[in-house]
This record gives structure tokens, sequence and C-alpha cells, in this order.
């Protein structure tokens, strides 16, 4: 299971802001993520992570694309 892992992104990433409805922010290379959740279905192609105290939801394929 991905829950609780933490990563570091190893090249720039865009996640969707869960903390405010900001839209989409830009994690920088070198942040370290910790996964929330992870998709339980076919059809669910997001995680859920947090970085520095923020919740944000970013699509599956980009965590195996950059950390």
């Amino acid at each position: 299971m991905l829950t609780g892992k933490r990563f570091t992104v190893l090249d720039s990433i865009a996640v969707l802001d869960g903390t405010g409805g900001n839209g989409w922010v830009s994690l920088p290379a070198g942040t370290m993520i910790e996964i929330v959740s992870v998709p339980h279905g076919d059809g669910d192609l997001l995680i859920e992570l947090r970085w520095e105290g923020c919740l944000a939801t970013m699509f599956a394929g980009e965590l195996i694309r950059c950390a």
C-alpha cells in the first residue's frame, strides 16, 4: 500500500489544491510529499497527498513519472 508513504518529487508537478480551491499549484522538484489515499477502483486515477501541511490531489500517473 502507498498510503502513508513519503516521496521526494524529482521533477516539478502540478497538483490540485485541496485546501482552499485555489486551483492548480506547482510543486517544485525536491518537495517531500506523503500519500494520504490512493485509487480504489478502475476509474479512479487521483491520489490525495499532503505536503508542508497542505492537502492536494494529483493524477496517479504523475506520481509514477516524477517521484
